[in-house]
C-alpha cells in the first residue's frame, strides 16, 4: 500500500514538474521590459526578417528566446508595420488555437526539429545592447535578427490541420473568383472614370476596357496573378470584357424597378467570389530626384458590396532604376498580408453562410389587386401574404430573418444562405442566391396557385423577386 501511495506521489511529482517546465519553455509568455520588435523596411516576401530585442541571462539565451518569440508572434499575433517602412504581416491562427492546443505549440516554437527550424537568429551588431537590469537580475539585452520562413511555416502547419488551408477550402467551395480592379480614385486618376448627368443624378461609367493600357496596372496583376494564383482563380477585368457585349443588363418585363449596375452585372457575368480592389498612386518628389508610390490591396464582398478586408497602406520611396524591384518586393509582401485575411474572411463565410438580399415587388399588372398586406388563403387558413413569404423565406434560410424593408407593395430580407445545397437530382451543388430565389419560387407556388413569380439576379448577392397575375 505505501509502495502504491509513493508512486503516486512520484506521478504527480514528474506530472506538477513537466507543466512547471513547460510554463518555463514559454518564453513568448514572459515579461520582459526589454522586448521589442520590428520587421525589416523591403525584405518581407518568401523570408520575413524581423529584429527581436530581448533581454536573457547569456547571449546564447538571447539568441534562442528571439527566436522563439519572433516565431510565436508571426504565428499568433503578426506584425503591425505602423511607424514602420515595411507592410504588415497577418498573424496565422487565432488565440484560441493556440489555447486549445498548447502542449502542441509549446513544442512546436521551443523544438529545432520543429517549427523553430523555420526561425533563424543572428546577432544584429548595428544595434545598441549590453548589460542592463531588472530588478536584482542581471541581464544582457540584445537585438538579434531573425529570418521567418514563411512558406514553410504556412505549409508545414496546413499539412498538420493546425491551420486552414486554401486547398482545403478549394476542395469545399471550388475555384474562388477574384476580380481584379482599380478603386475609384486610380480609375479617375486614370481618366477611365466619368460621370454624365441624369435627372439631376451623377452616374458614373467606368471603361475597364482600357486597363490594360496603363504599364503599372498590368504590373500589378502580373504580380496579383504570381503571388495569389495558386490560392485563387484572379479575374481581369480588362480582358474578360472583350467576351462580353453590353455592360448594361436586359430587364425582364414586370421587373422594370431595380436597375442592375455595372459593378453588379460584371460580378454576376464573371462569377465574382471576392473583388480586390487596388489602390495606387505614383509621383515624383524632392524635385524629380525620387519617385514614391503608395499601394493598398482591399476586399470586397461580391455578394454585399461590403469592404470586409481592409489593407493596410504602403508607402514607398526609391531613387534611381530600382523602381520595379521596389514594386515587386511589395507587392509580395501585400498579397502575402492579402491571402492571410482573405482566407479567415472567406472560412467564416463557409461556417456562418453566405450574405445577401431578396428583394420582393409586385408587378404593374397586380397594383391595387393585391399588396403584401392582403389577405390570402393557404391551405384552407387565412393568412397575410407576407406571412407566406415570412414563412417560406425562413423555411430555405440558414437562419431566420425579418423584413428589413417594409411596405404594402415590397419587401426586402437581408438573408444567410448555406454555401452548398442539392440540385433536382439530389447532386450537391455550390449554393448562390437566384438558386435559393428558385427554391422559394417553388414554395411560394405550393401555397399560392394563381400568382406566378419572375426571378432577376442584381449581381450575385441580390436577387429581385417580382409577382405577377398567373397567364
Amino acid at each position: 500500500m505505501k509502495l502504491i501511495k509513493i508512486t503516486k506521489l512520484i506521478v504527480l511529482a514528474i506530472f506538477f514538474s513537466s507543466l512547471y517546465s513547460n510554463a518555463q519553455e514559454r518564453v513568448w509568455e514572459e515579461s520582459d521590459p526589454f522586448k521589442a520588435t520590428e520587421v525589416w523596411g523591403d525584405k518581407v516576401g518568401d523570408n520575413v526578417k524581423v529584429d527581436i530585442t530581448c533581454s536573457a541571462p547569456s547571449v546564447n539565451e538571447a539568441l534562442l528566446k528571439a527566436r522563439k518569440v519572433a516565431l510565436y508572434t508571426y504565428i499568433f499575433i503578426g506584425y503591425d508595420s505602423e511607424g514602420t517602412s515595411a507592410s504588415g504581416i497577418s498573424k496565422l491562427a487565432e488565440n484560441s488555437v493556440y489555447e486549445k492546443d498548447i502542449e502542441f505549440f509549446t513544442a512546436y516554437i521551443n523544438e529545432e526539429a520543429k517549427g523553430l527550424k523555420y526561425a533563424e537568429g543572428k546577432m544584429n551588431t548595428s544595434k545598441p545592447g549590453g548589460e542592463v537590469k531588472d530588478g536584482k537580475k542581471k541581464l544582457v539585452k540584445v537585438t538579434i535578427t531573425v529570418t521567418l520562413k514563411i512558406p514553410q511555416i504556412i505549409k508545414d502547419l496546413e499539412d498538420q490541420g493546425k491551420i486552414k488551408s486554401m486547398e482545403n477550402l478549394k476542395d469545399v467551395l471550388g475555384d474562388i473568383n477574384v476580380i481584379v480592379k482599380p478603386n475609384d480614385q486610380w480609375l479617375k486618376d486614370l481618366g477611365l472614370l466619368t460621370y454624365s448627368d441624369k435627372n439631376g443624378q451623377q452616374i458614373p461609367k467606368k471603361d475597364f476596357t482600357k486597363l490594360e493600357l496603363n504599364s503599372d496596372y498590368n504590373d500589378i496583376l502580373n504580380q496579383i496573378s504570381q503571388n495569389l494564383g495558386n490560392s485563387f482563380k484572379i479575374v481581369n477585368i480588362s480582358t474578360e470584357l472583350e467576351n462580353l457585349n453590353n455592360l448594361n443588363s436586359t430587364l425582364k418585363p414586370g421587373s422594370n424597378k431595380v436597375q442592375e449596375t455595372e459593378e453588379d452585372y460584371l460580378a454576376r457575368t464573371l462569377h465574382a467570389d471576392l473583388w480586390l480592389s487596388v489602390t495606387f498612386r505614383k509621383e515624383s518628389i524632392s524635385g524629380g530626384q525620387q519617385t514614391q508610390f503608395v499601394l493598398t490591396l482591399s476586399g470586397i464582398d461580391a455578394y454585399t458590396s461590403e469592404p470586409v478586408i481592409n489593407g493596410e497602406q504602403i508607402t514607398k520611396v526609391t531613387s534611381g532604376d530600382n523602381f520595379t524591384a521596389l514594386l515587386h518586393s511589395t507587392m509580395k509582401a501585400a498579397c502575402n498580408d492579402f491571402r492571410g485575411k482573405v482566407l479567415k474572411f472567406l472560412t467564416d463565410r463557409n461556417v456562418k453562410g453566405i450574405k445577401g438580399k431578396i428583394v420582393f415587388n409586385l408587378s404593374n399588372e397586380l397594383e391595387g389587386k393585391l399588396n403584401f398586406q392582403s389577405d390570402v388563403t393557404v391551405n384552407g387558413r387565412r393568412a397575410k401574404f407576407s406571412q407566406v413569404i415570412d414563412g417560406c423565406i425562413n423555411k430555405l434560410a440558414k437562419s431566420p430573418s425579418v423584413a428589413s424593408i417594409s411596405s404594402p407593395t415590397e419587401r426586402h430580407y437581408p438573408i444567410l444562405i448555406t454555401p452548398k445545397t442539392k440540385d433536382l437530382f439530389g447532386n450537391e451543388i455550390n449554393n448562390n442566391f437566384e438558386e435559393f430565389s428558385l427554391q422559394v419560387k417553388d414554395e411560394i407556388s405550393k401555397y399560392l396557385t394563381d400568382i406566378d413569380v419572375d426571378v432577376l439576379p442584381q449581381g450575385v448577392g441580390t436577387v429581385i423577386v417580382t409577382f405577377r397575375p398567373k397567364i
